[in-house]
Formats: structure tokens, sequence, C-alpha cells
């Protein structure tokens, strides 16, 4: 599942991009981020997302709504 959602259009460049954001803020003196990925589901798109970034900046990653029922729409 984590290939078919790294290969969407359109989500590494918003994955690098909010990665660039928060190493610019923690070069500025900040000393936590938070970066938030949100999907219809949550449980394939927003999950794989926030464990590339937390990947790519040498940490883990936190599921603030992963536990949370899907809400159909």
């Amino acid at each position: 599942m984590q290939d078919i959602v790294l290969n969407t259009p359109g989500i590494r460049q918003a994955i690098h991009n909010a990665v660039n954001n928060a190493r610019e803020r923690l070069a500025t003196g900040h000393r936590t981020v938070s970066i938030a990925f949100g999907c219809n589901g949550g449980r394939h798109r927003a999950p794989t997302a926030a464990n590339k970034a937390a990947a790519d900046l040498g940490t883990t990653a936190t599921y603030r709504d992963i536990t949370k029922p899907v809400i159909n729409r």
C-alpha cells in the first residue's frame, strides 16, 4: 500500500515541502515542529506520508486520529 500511496501524483513533492519547511524551522531555533497530513479515511495516505516525512527527518511519527472511526461521507 505504501508504494501505491507514494506513487500518487504530487505526494512526494508535498512530503518534500513539509520536510524542508520543518528543517528550516528547526534551523532557526524551534525545538519542536508538527507536521499534519490528512486524508478522507486516515488509514493509508496520511500515515504513509507521516512515516515518510518522519523517516526523512530522522524521527518517528505520531498519529492523532488513526484509532478513531472512519467517517463515511
